[in-house]
């Protein structure tokens, strides 16, 4: 870590300077990965693509403010709205009010995945069950099951159903990798935690013998328009310390050459500006819940 992280680290480092900073970096990596023109990018691209290949299907560390992490989910409870969706909120409108966004995301979810009373889903987890439990509470029909890494999120999820009344919500324990679910599905949801996976081809054949024929998988990634790449990178190394250890971003036409037997139905990209609005409101909250924030931080870390 050097001199302007470690000032970073003790809060002495005024706001506008830091963003001003982070820009910087962004702008310079972005540079980076340009070099070269089309050449450099597609050259770029095929050692990452040889790199993942190589390596495990999912990130092994989770970082600080991923549900996976250290913190227990009443931390989550202050940093995120009523439902705790993990991923963006990207609502429609202006209105970034927790529980109007947060809804608004979810039914956006079940009405693209085309979800109906009857149909056995399987959501993959990654973050608190927001996505399961909107989705058993929306069609109670429906058989929804959910992978939780650990038992600790686990409990969280059942306790959640139980309250909810959600009689048709089962939770499985296990870790991505090395889930291998009984039966098949008619839905399978990839919403929270995707911006973990590695290696999106071994998955996506793993997640084609998983679905019934006629089935579907929605799956929602971070992308960038040309070259995937897996970040912390310099000079954004000195995130991945703590609060990003792997992000992994890759893009559309990568994707598509991963289908295998999977084929696309349909897609669609929402700019980063959504995202950009939802950590925006995370700040806010963060601001308005210090105290206790501060409280589930030294419970945590001492």
């Amino acid at each position: 870590m050097g001199v302007f992280e470690r000032l970073v680290d003790r809060g002495l480092v005024p706001a506008d300077l830091l963003a001003g900073q982070f820009r910087g970096r962004v702008l310079t990596l972005a540079r980076q990965l340009r070099e070269g023109g089309l050449t450099g990018i597609a050259r770029r691209s095929d050692e990452h693509l040889a790199q993942v290949a190589e390596g495990p299907l999912v990130a092994a560390k989770p970082g600080v403010l991923h549900p996976e992490g250290p913190l227990p989910p009443a931390f989550f409870a202050h940093l995120l709205g009523p439902a705790m969706l993990t991923g963006p909120w990207f609502a429609d409108g202006d209105d970034l009010r927790p529980a109007t966004a947060e809804q608004t995301a979810l039914e956006f979810i079940v009405t693209r995945a085309g979800l109906v009373d009857g149909d056995r889903v399987l959501d993959l987890g990654g973050g608190l069950g927001a996505v399961a439990l909107h989705a058993a509470a929306r069609f109670r029909e429906c058989l929804v099951v959910t992978r939780c890494a650990n038992a600790h999120l686990a409990a969280h999820v059942t306790r959640q159903a139980k309250q909810r009344g959600l009689l048709n919500l089962q939770v499985v324990v296990s870790p991505l990798s090395k889930f291998r679910p009984e039966e098949r599905f008619d839905r399978i949801l990839a919403i929270e935690g995707t911006q973990r996976w590695l290696d999106h081809r071994r998955l996506l054949q793993r997640f084609e013998t998983w679905l019934e024929p006629g089935g579907s998988l929605l799956l929602q990634l971070p992308t960038h328009a040309d070259v995937p790449h897996v970040l912390p990178l310099p000079p954004l190394d000195w995130l991945g310390e703590h609060m990003v250890p792997t992000w992994h971003l890759t893009t559309l036409e990568v994707l598509a050459q991963h289908l295998e037997g999977l084929r696309l139905q349909s897609w669609w990209h929402l700019p980063g500006t959504y995202f950009a609005r939802t950590l925006q409101a995370h700040l806010e909250h963060l601001n308005n819940r210090q105290v206790a924030i501060d409280e589930q931080l030294r419970k945590a870390f001492g």
